[in-house]
């Protein structure tokens, strides 16, 4: 979710107030230390559910199965007419999407792309559900069903909170005198940056990683305007990896677990999660500072590009030869739901 400015709320709130960050510019930043956290938490995911993962050969799995539409869709419509209707409505949605993120790497205004994009999903979900004659949940059924409202009720309470103690101006206050000299520049020095991430990084696990933003824009205000966009980043890049670190230090752990939690599963765990999370956290943490401007190159993003096509062809090649001889090592599957939950919430959010 560091990858891109709505890859999640912290970025998304960042590019809404720093100056000079535009979609791609901010994918470019953070192209090599998404690449690099992502293949290390993969790693040590690996290593850590080592012994809660097994392997099948596909063979015997059966192979998969095609997903077929909902029977009451189709109980009055020909299988050729359900299969082309199926495809059209694929069609649209890729082309909504694709065009949505089109929208974005040409910089126009993220909020509004992202409602006409929502809307015309909408749109073509109500054409869809029209023409299968499916008339159990209509769009605003389906999106208002989706809704968390007992998160919704803990961020705001949290945001409120947040925007009043920052309307003290005790939090600039206090930065100011944690950070020291650092606190005019923050991109000084590789210490400054590092101290400065590792305020954000506890900050993160005590507040959650949001509020943090919200509190720290009156001091990233003040910085030189040749270095706040690239501190912006840096904040974007530590708030979101910091999350890993507790369960309260982001949004994402926290719906996961309430989600955890309503399903009856009692091994995902604040306990059990910061215990898997802080080495790979904390290592990626500092990398990421390392290699993304101030501190590492501006070129950077060439060599992850090339390391992504190279890790590309690579699987290609590897896939290609997994078919034609299949091993019993081809195909993973987890018999635990604590490990296949943490390694899912990883994937998404330590990029």
């Amino acid at each position: 979710s560091s990858l891109t400015i709505i890859g999640n709320p912290q970025n998304a709130l960042i590019a809404s107030i720093a100056p000079g960050i535009t979609f791609l510019g901010f994918a470019r930043t953070m192209f090599l230390p998404v690449l690099v956290g992502l293949a290390l938490n993969t790693l040590y995911l690996l290593l850590w559910f080592w012994r809660d993962l097994v392997f099948e050969n596909i063979a015997d799995v059966g192979g998969t199965e095609s997903i077929e539409p909902d029977p009451e869709v189709t109980m009055n419509i020909s299988a050729v007419k359900v299969k082309c209707m199926w495809r059209v409505y694929t069609g649209a949605v890729v082309a909504v999407v694709t065009a949505m993120v089109t929208g974005w790497a040409f910089s126009m205004a993220t909020d509004d792309v992202a409602l006409a994009a929502g809307s015309t999903l909408m749109l073509v979900r109500a054409i869809r559900r029209r023409v299968a004659g499916d008339g159990s949940q209509t769009e605003t059924e389906f999106a208002l069903g989706a809704i968390d409202y007992s998160i919704l009720i803990l961020f705001i309470g949290q945001f409120i909170l947040v925007g009043a103690t920052v309307d003290t101006g005790l939090p600039q206050k206090a930065f100011q005198g944690i950070l020291g000299p650092c606190s005019s520049d923050l991109a000084a020095g590789p210490g400054c940056l590092l101290w400065f991430s590792a305020v954000v990084l506890l900050l993160s696990n005590l507040i959650s990683n949001v509020p943090v933003i919200l509190m720290l824009q009156p001091l990233l205000s003040t910085q030189p305007e040749s270095t706040v966009t690239g501190v912006w980043m840096l904040c974007a890049w530590v708030a979101t990896v910091s999350g890993n670190l507790t369960m309260l230090g982001s949004a994402a752990n926290l719906i996961v677990a309430h989600a955890a939690e309503r399903e009856g599963e009692p091994g995902f765990t604040a306990t059990s999660f910061s215990k898997f999370a802080m080495v790979p956290t904390l290592l990626v943490t500092a990398l990421g500072v390392f290699l993304m401007p101030p501190v590492g190159p501006d070129w950077a993003w060439t060599l992850a590009v090339a390391t992504t096509l190279l890790a590309l062809l690579s699987a290609t090649f590897w896939y290609c030869c997994r078919r034609m001889r299949p091993s019993s090592f081809w195909g993973a599957s987890f018999h635990s739901r604590e490990a296949l939950g943490l390694f899912l919430l990883s994937l998404l959010s330590a990029g």
